[in-house]
């Protein structure tokens, strides 16, 4: 069954930001993934028109997935990070 998010994909990478904040990214292209990030909660809802996988690995579109079907990583930093609470 086609990813419908980038979050399962094998060729995604999560970088730290300087700040200690995660970015997700493609190692097959080297761009930014589709996601939002809040705190360590990064949650994945499309794969991107541009990603390189054929129809039978991805369902690539340019609008979000169905809430049902949007993918929840919750990130562990390699170094203790204080998130300030706005």
């Amino acid at each position: 069954m086609p990813l419908k998010t980038c979050a399962s994909c094998l060729y995604l990478k999560i970088n730290e930001t300087k700040s200690g904040m995660p970015v997700g990214s493609c190692t097959m292209t080297g761009q930014a993934v589709p996601q939002n990030i809040l705190g360590l909660q990064m949650t994945f809802w499309r794969v991107p028109m541009s990603c390189p996988l054929t129809p039978e690995e991805v369902f690539k579109s340019e609008h979000k997935a169905d809430p049902e079907n949007w993918e929840v990583i919750h990130y562990k930093p390699s170094k203790e990070i204080i998130i300030p609470i706005i």
